[in-house]
């Protein structure tokens, strides 16, 4: 994976308080809420959000996959142990679609922009 511009000075301005800033943009897109409403849930161990922010550090951290993050120095932080990360991404019953739309739909909404604001262009075949 190629270090990237942008995550370089997200990494040299917030430091280790990426986590803090992941956390306050879950709570801007009530993610929480969208997560509920996805029909996603857990009846023990780690909750979903916190396993969802982890996987939401893992580019900031320059790290490809979570095999990676558990060879890192990262993981020596972490009390998560990987199975519970590979347990709720290969769950067949959460709709990751339905959560994935809700974020989008919650995006829409936060930067204020509709599709009414924006040009569709649809393409005919011709006959």
């Amino acid at each position: 994976m190629r270090p990237i511009k942008e995550v370089n000075t997200v990494l040299k301005t917030n430091g280790y308080s990426l986590e803090t800033s992941i956390c306050e943009v879950m709570k801007d897109f009530n993610f929480r809420t969208l997560i509920y409403q996805s029909g996603i849930a857990k009846t023990c161990g780690f909750s979903i959000a916190a396993i969802l922010i982890l996987l939401l550090m893992l580019p900031l951290m320059l790290l490809e996959n979570t095999h990676q993050f558990y060879k890192s120095h990262y993981a020596k932080e972490e009390h998560m142990k990987k199975d519970a990360i590979y347990r709720m991404k290969n769950n067949p019953n959460y709709s990751w679609r339905r959560l994935l739309y809700a974020v989008a739909k919650a995006f829409r909404k936060l930067s204020g922009k509709t599709l009414r604001n924006h040009k569709i262009l649809t393409f005919r075949r011709n006959a």
